[in-house]
């Protein structure tokens, strides 16, 4: 492995670190590694970033049967049984009929040295697991307009599928 270093600004960098694009019109375009305080953004940045380009996840694979096309929910408001809603960062219903749940946290966010982060997302997925037919299809379906799980599931799934088989999956 050819390991070289650069200056940038003045600090070496590896050249490991570094990926340059080059144009069709011959230009080039240098991409460095930073972070979201070296840009000055909030962890909402890299939220909305994500939920608008959901393919960075890499979420498809055979071995999860995980696959497109997906519906990306961000805050979903789920309901607790205090009665004190809960909010995902980013839900995802997949074609395959699976929800996938994406919580943001940025690496100084303390959550993620304690384990905090982990228990939200089992918080997530077992209110999840106490809904009804009725209540997912009101989640997932109020903001596009569907009223059954077939109106649902059937834009996902293509001509394939059979929205009753997904359904009991997802129960």
């Amino acid at each position: 492995m050819l390991q070289c270093n650069l200056l940038d600004e003045g600090k070496m960098v590896s050249a490991t670190q570094i990926l340059i694009q080059h144009g069709v019109d011959g230009d080039q375009r240098v991409w460095k590694p930073t972070t979201l305080d070296a840009l000055n953004k909030e962890e909402k940045f890299l939220e909305q970033l994500l939920a608008k380009n959901i393919d960075i996840l890499g979420l498809e694979s055979i071995r999860s049967g995980i696959h497109g096309p997906f519906r990306v929910f961000p805050q979903l408001s789920l309901a607790t049984p205090s009665g004190h809603p809960k909010h995902p960062d980013i839900t995802i219903l997949t074609g395959s009929g699976h929800i996938v749940v994406v919580e943001v946290k940025r690496y100084g966010n303390q959550e993620l040295r304690d384990r905090a982060v982990i228990a939200q997302i089992l918080h997530y997925a077992s209110l999840f697991s106490e809904l009804s037919d009725d209540q997912l299809i009101a989640m997932f379906g109020k903001r596009h307009g569907e009223s059954t799980w077939a109106d649902l599931i059937d834009p996902l799934c293509g001509d394939d599928s059979d929205g009753n088989e997904l359904l009991e999956l997802l129960n």
